[in-house]
């Protein structure tokens, strides 16, 4: 191309008789056109090599990370801290018929049964959410738990895993709780909202206000992705 446009150059002098011919040597538009070549090249080569170099950076902290990450001491570290949860958690709850080899290994196998197995649950659940917040950079999203009354369990106990669930998430961590009743349970600092439309969650009346403050968080979750 380069060649081309000088091809070009050169003819367009000698038709324009209000020009001088100039009469440029073959080997002179050859070396002009290498030099172009030839920077063009240096360039995009330096440019390559930048990329590749922050490329390599990259994967060199990335396998740092990773090998901190398969640390035996830090897995230990984890592992214990995880264990101590759990088993702190279960007493709390009143569940005692449990295998400590079981529970407190990562993963844990649950084989209670009959209403010690939802308390089970919610104490496994608790101990790897503050385990997770411990131990991880990662974002923390709000913890949502869903009528932990199950299997029906006696109001002292309703009562244990509903005071458990607003001690045990971690300070900095929003809860959200969908619970028929709190059995008495008093919530210091928590916004209670109650439904009153049968099957509905959301009202017809207030779709406007709600929609005009969402949007903008919904319009910036779209650009993000």
């Amino acid at each position: 191309m380069v060649f081309s446009s000088l091809a070009a150059s050169c003819c367009c002098y000698a038709e324009n008789p209000l020009i001088p011919a100039v009469q440029i040597p073959a080997a002179a538009s050859e070396s002009r056109g290498r030099r172009i070549a030839t920077d063009l090249f240096r360039e995009q080569f330096d440019g390559l090599t930048d990329e590749i170099s922050k490329l390599v950076r990259e994967i060199g902290e990335i396998d740092a990370k990773l090998k901190e990450l398969k640390d035996k001491k830090r897995r230990e570290r984890i592992v214990r801290f995880y264990s101590q949860r759990m088993v702190s958690y279960l007493e709390q709850l009143d569940v005692s018929n449990y295998s400590a080899q079981d529970v407190t290994k990562l993963p844990a196998r649950i084989s209670e049964t009959g209403s010690d197995l939802p308390r089970t649950i919610l104490a496994y659940f608790l101990a790897i959410l503050n385990t997770v917040n411990q131990f991880s950079t990662s974002f923390f999203a709000p913890v949502v738990i869903d009528s932990p009354n199950q299997q029906d369990q006696d109001v002292k106990n309703v009562r244990s895993m509903i005071d458990l669930i607003v001690k045990a998430v971690p300070d900095d961590a929003q809860v959200i709780l969908g619970t028929v009743s709190l059995h008495g349970q008093k919530l210091e600092d928590a916004n209670i909202i109650t439904f009153t439309d049968k099957l509905k969650v959301l009202r017809t009346e207030e779709f406007e206000s709600v929609k005009s403050r969402m949007q903008p968080f919904m319009d910036r979750a779209a650009d993000v992705g």
